[in-house]
């Protein structure tokens, strides 16, 4: 979307950075970005919760309405890891009921120990919630935005998966609790198998000889923005939405060896080895003189 310098990030609302005209063109710039579409509105967002407005994060979840499940669940957790409480309220609503929309599954139990965090957030002293991931575990997203590949961004691949579900019950969501192996394998073929025709076919054809100039132009935009986004998606997922995979496809890929116990979506941030060496011990010395446990 735009270039945010390392020394730009959370800087919004500072007086020494909003009275520089550098950054507050900036600003401007991710204020005014371009909404024609939910994954564009989507992203400024994310560009202006990474400049100091955590609100953004949480109003990130148009992203859904594109397709990028994953992203949107990390960057509506992100606000409430940053404090924006509101954003427990939305993470309830998605365990509310199962949705292609977010990729959600139904599970009352979470909605509800969102809701009562809700009620009553752990704020710490700067008034975050940084180890929420410890507190409400982690929940896998079915995105089929994946391995460098993303479908249309019009989210038609969910909305139709969403009819053979639920309207006319030819197959069964994987995640159910009455879902099988069979159930479940079906779910997986039906996907690899037409997962295709809802990506773009660039090395079949061009552009449309009757797309408008602006028509032409959008879809060379989305286009490049969904390769970026690609592009900085782990392969496994954001931490705290980590893509699904069903038992039989977890069997193949451990089968395969394609399994890495390092990239696990499961084990907390400052375990992985990507983690800083310095600050996990500041924060494990920390944890150790104030008697808090894992």
């Amino acid at each position: 979307m735009i270039h945010i310098p390392d020394d730009a990030i959370g800087s919004m609302g500072l007086e020494e950075k909003d009275s520089d005209p550098l950054y507050k063109k900036l600003y401007e710039n991710v204020k005014n970005g371009s909404g024609k579409t939910y994954f564009f509105n989507g992203e400024w967002r994310i560009c202006a919760g990474m400049l100091g407005d955590r609100r953004s994060f949480s109003s990130a979840t148009v992203l859904n309405n594109s397709g990028f499940k994953t992203r949107a669940r990390q960057a509506v957790f992100l606000a409430a890891q940053l404090g924006e409480v509101d954003a427990l309220k939305v993470l309830a609503r998605y365990f509310s009921s199962s949705s292609y929309i977010s990729g959600s599954n139904k599970d009352l139990q979470t909605k509800i120990k969102f809701e009562n965090l809700y009620k009553n957030p752990p704020l710490d002293e700067y008034g975050m919630i940084p180890y929420l991931d410890e507190i409400v575990g982690n929940y896998f997203v079915m995105d089929f935005n994946r391995n460098g590949v993303a479908a249309m961004p019009d989210s038609s691949l969910y909305s139709d998966l969403r009819e053979l579900v639920e309207d006319k019950k030819e197959l069964k969501d994987p995640r159910d609790i009455d879902a099988n192996e069979t159930t479940r394998e079906e779910f997986v073929k039906y996907v690899n198998k037409n997962i295709g025709s809802y990506q773009y076919k660039f090395e079949e054809y061009g552009f449309s000889d009757l797309w408008e100039y602006r028509e032409m132009e959008d879809f060379i935009d989305t286009t490049i923005l969904g390769s970026l986004v690609m592009s900085l998606t782990p392969p496994e997922g954001y931490p705290n939405a980590p893509y699904y995979n069903t038992p039989e496809e977890l069997t193949r890929l451990y089968e395969a060896g394609k399994l890495d116990k390092k990239l696990n979506p499961l084990t907390p941030v400052m375990y992985r080895d990507s983690f800083p060496e310095d600050l996990r011990q500041k924060i494990l010395s920390y944890a150790k003189e104030h008697n808090i446990k894992d």
